[in-house]
This record gives C-alpha cells, structure tokens and sequence, in this order.
C-alpha cells in the first residue's frame, strides 16, 4: 500500500466496478483502514473482501517441509501491527500451524508487537526445543528477511506465489462476484 507507485486511488477510477482481494496476511491498518478509504475516494467503485492470512496455514507447511525434516519447534516470524486485532490473527494462524505440525510454534514480531523472533526463540529454548526452524510470515522477500537470517537458524522463503494462495484470492473474488457466472 505505501510502498509503491501505484495506488488504488489512481487504479480504480480507470478499473470500473472492481472487486478488492487484500493479500495481506493479517487485518492490519492496510486491511481495515487504507484500503477502505482508497475505496470510499473513490465513490466505493469497488467491493473488499477479507484478507487471505487466515487460509495460508498449509502454505507455512509447504515452505517448512521445504527446509527438510522437521525439528521440535517453530518461530512464526510475522511483521507485527500496531492493531492488536491483527496480532491476535496472527497468535491464531500459530495456534493453527501448531496443530498442523504436531510442534510447538511460538511468533516472534519484528516491530509494534512482542514477542520479538529472539524472545520466541528463547521461549522455544526454554520449552525444550533444539532443533527450531523460522517460518517467515510474509509474501515477499525484503528486509524481514535479512533480519531473520541473524537469528542463525533455518529460515523458510516467504510464502510467495503458491496454491493457497491463489485459491484464496479466487475464492474470495468469486464469493465477492454480485451474479454467480454459473
């Protein structure tokens, strides 16, 4: 939202009626504040759905079973919020990936939230956990990245392109559709 050229204030308006999918994996200020307004400028040319977050558990699974076997535990290494709501998301997609895992998986925020990467790491230690992976909790590659790889630990690629997630973009676009094209 704020870190590239192109916005939706500008992109809408020459779009016609629009249906707005937020790839943003928690409900954070872009979810329930930029995007909406972005719309309402626009004389709400557009329907938003919600985010795609809360359906990327098994591409978190993919990305961790790409590192190899699995050890005892996991920090979910999220960008953190200043919404406690998105937090809060992002403490259940843990509470998630856990079960699915069978591990432990504790987050660790890298800003406006706590626990840091280090301290969940720590946590994990303190637990029992040995042999502990980092499941990177972002789309893309960028800083968060770099600022994982201090922690020295097997780190997985951000989520990126993968099946949940085009699936949850089109699910959510299709629900959001006013006439089923079928």
């Amino acid at each position: 939202m704020d870190v590239h050229e192109e916005t939706l204030e500008r992109t809408l308006p020459a779009a016609g009626p629009a249906i707005v999918v937020p790839a943003f994996l928690s409900a954070g200020h872009h979810v329930t504040h930029d995007i909406p307004t972005a719309i309402e400028r626009t004389h709400g040319r557009a329907r938003i759905t919600s985010h795609v977050g809360p359906d990327l558990d098994p591409a978190l699974r993919d990305r961790l079973t790409e590192l190899g076997p699995l050890g005892d535990g996991v920090v979910l290494a999220p960008a953190g919020s200043n919404h406690e709501r998105a937090n809060r998301g992002t403490r259940a997609t843990a509470e998630r990936l856990s079960a699915l895992l069978g591990r432990p998986v504790e987050v660790g925020f890298f800003h406006s939230a706590h626990p840091s990467p280090a301290e969940a790491l720590a946590r994990l230690r303190t637990a029992g956990a040995e042999d502990v992976s980092v499941a990177t909790n972002v789309l893309l590659p960028g800083l968060y990245q770099k600022r994982i790889a201090a922690l020295g630990l097997p780190t997985t690629r951000p989520i990126g392109v993968h099946e949940a997630l085009i699936e949850a973009i089109v699910r959510r676009h299709l629900a959001a559709l006013p006439h089923r094209p079928y």
